[in-house]
Formats: C-alpha cells, structure tokens, sequence
C-alpha cells in the first residue's frame, strides 16, 4: 500500500480508509461489522402487551439450557405421563431456541449501551473542538457571505444549536400558555360551582 493509500482521513470516509479506523484518542475505532439489519419488512410492535406474562426471568434463562439437555436425555416426560404429555423434545428445543435469542438480547443491550458511550465521547469531542470557531465563524458570516458560501454545510450546521434554542423556547412559551388557560379555565370552573 503506498503512503498516500494509507493516509487517514479524520472527519469523513476516504475511498482507501474509512475514519472508522481512527479513534481520535476519545474513544474506540468505529467497528467495521456494524449490528446486523433487521428483515425487511419488519415491523415492531407493542412488546408489553404481545409478550405479557412470557417475558422469562434471568433465573429461567440461565437453567434453560440444562432444562433442554436434561429433557432429551431423559424417557421421563413420556414414561410418567403417556403420549397425552407434550414431546420432551419439542419443549428441549423451544427452551434452547428462546434461551439463544434471550443471550442475543443481553448482547444487543450491552452492545447498544457500549454504542451509545462511544458516540457521546466522540460527540462530545468534536462538538468540543468546533465550538472555538462558532462565534469567529458567525462574525465573519455576519459581515460578508464569502465564507458562509464557501462553507454552506458548515455554515448550517454552526447554525443548528441557535436554531434548536429558538425552537425550544418558542415550545416552553406555548406549553406555559396552555398551563395558564388550563388553570384559568379550573379557576373558572370553581368559581361557578361555588356560587
């Protein structure tokens, strides 16, 4: 590979490197195998109620495998009960099968929490390193557009937490005048019943 083939790119993906092999010092290289896509066509739905009462604890995980092993091991089941009694095989399989997804599901959260960690130290970081150049940014913007043109995607983004702000605060001022309506309207109605 030559020099200019491995040259890392920080900050965006270069043809020949990604930045995901760069860690910044912040935190961990972005992983290559990123978690795996859901089906198409996938949609969720309401875990709470579809799953009520089938949502096994951590105990029952962590003895469905032995439970599994023991019931294809053994005649038992079909020796005590007779052939009314459930195949001891089927259930074996079920418990292994729903004990695999349940380990998924631990990895999957333990995944997401790691994810959720390295992003807000790479955020964190670079939100950090940006945050000198915001008010330079907007003075020159302010008096001339030259670098708000050359720099349009940057100019925006500079612009997004004043934006945001704006937002919130246009929210607080409608939530608070729907409060006072409501205890105007609460007041109102108190006093019509007391008279």
């Amino acid at each position: 590979m030559s020099k200019s083939n491995s040259k890392k790119v920080v900050g965006r993906q270069s043809k020949n490197q990604s930045v995901a092999s760069t860690t910044l010092g912040v935190a961990d290289p972005v992983p290559v195998a990123l978690a795996p896509v859901v089906p198409s066509g996938w949609v969720p739905k309401s875990p709470g109620r579809q799953f009520s009462g089938y949502r096994p604890a951590q105990p029952e995980i962590e003895q469905a495998p032995t439970v599994a092993a023991e019931l294809r091991s053994s005649d038992a089941i079909a020796e005590q009960l007779g052939a009314s009694a459930p195949s001891a095989a089927a259930i074996a399989d079920a418990l292994a099968f729903a004990a695999s997804w349940s380990h998924v599901l631990a990895n999957a959260e333990a995944w997401a929490a790691y994810v959720k960690a390295q992003e807000g130290k790479a955020w964190k970081h670079a939100l950090t390193l940006l945050e000198p150049l915001r008010a330079p940014f907007a003075y020159a913007s302010g008096r001339s557009n030259t670098l708000a043109d050359a720099l349009p995607s940057t100019a925006r983004f500079l612009a997004l937490p004043k934006e945001r702000a704006k937002r919130a605060a246009t929210t607080k001022r409608s939530k608070k005048k729907k409060s006072a309506s409501k205890e105007e309207g609460a007041a109102a109605k108190d006093a019509a019943k007391s008279v």
